[in-house]
């Protein structure tokens, strides 16, 4: 269970809202902001969720003991471009949260927002912007922590990693979401005041830098090498004599 007080008093959420179990904390995040005026930043926080949600069709599967939870914060003084940012610098946040529980682990970012450990997959972020409270951006997070890729099905075990995977001891929950969210405040601050420190993160995450990869952006594919990313936080893929700017897509393969 979590700890509710804790988290109140040690992070910047004004509200909470937990569930033992839930379909998507997405869905009931964009529902409360539909139906109230309430003013951020708002959490909600699930024991179990059932149908988390990821980029396009994708799911997320979350066993019991992963951390699910979304965090709604006004947005209306970030600029369109800056959502990208956003997006990018929650995947930084994850990382460096998760430093403090495993320091000689591997963590890296794959653009746009996914965290890797160890050469996998241990959370996923989505971010959705409600439509009657543009004032405002949903961020969807999945970590996995003491839920162990053993139990998952082989097509996510062979790709995913569970924090307890890697270091064979149960991490505390609370401890875990309020770092997180500690270090989501901080890049957020870092974007409005246009920290250049923050391109400098980027880059040092970056696991595809370097690497092959094909990129899917709306629709058309783009192979090439990644060269990195730039500071409105677009991929870099350098294809013959071109550098493609990959503003937003998926990452289809890499290597």
């Amino acid at each position: 269970m979590f700890d509710l007080i804790r988290i109140r008093e040690e992070s910047f959420v004004a509200g909470i809202s937990h569930f033992d179990e839930i379909d998507s904390t997405n869905s009931c995040l964009l529902k409360q902001l539909e139906e109230s005026s309430a003013d951020g930043p708002l959490l909600v926080l699930a024991e179990r969720q059932t149908a988390g949600r990821g980029r396009g069709s994708n799911q997320w599967w979350a066993a019991n003991g992963a951390l699910t939870f979304s965090l709604a914060v006004e947005a209306n003084d970030l600029r369109p471009d800056q959502i990208c940012k956003a997006s990018l610098s929650t995947g930084l946040a994850v990382c460096q949260a998760l430093e403090r529980f495993v320091p000689a682990g591997d963590l890296a970012l794959k653009w746009p927002n996914d965290v890797y450990l160890e050469g996998k997959k241990i959370a996923g972020i989505l971010i959705e912007r409600p439509a009657s409270r543009s004032d405002f951006i949903v961020i969807g997070i999945g970590i996995n922590i003491n839920n162990s890729m053993n139990d998952a099905p082989e097509d996510i075990s062979s790709k995913a990693i569970s924090l307890i995977d890697c270091i064979e001891i149960e991490t505390d929950l609370t401890t875990v979401l309020i770092e997180s969210l500690q270090q989501i405040e901080s890049r957020l601050r870092s974007i409005r005041l246009g920290d250049s420190m923050l391109l400098d993160q980027w880059r040092a995450y970056c696991m595809l830098t370097g690497r092959s990869v094909t990129i899917d952006v709306y629709d058309k594919e783009i192979s090439g090498v990644c060269t990195g990313i730039d500071g409105e936080g677009a991929l870099l893929v350098k294809a013959r004599d071109q550098v493609h700017r990959c503003i937003g897509g998926v990452v289809k393969s890499f290597q």
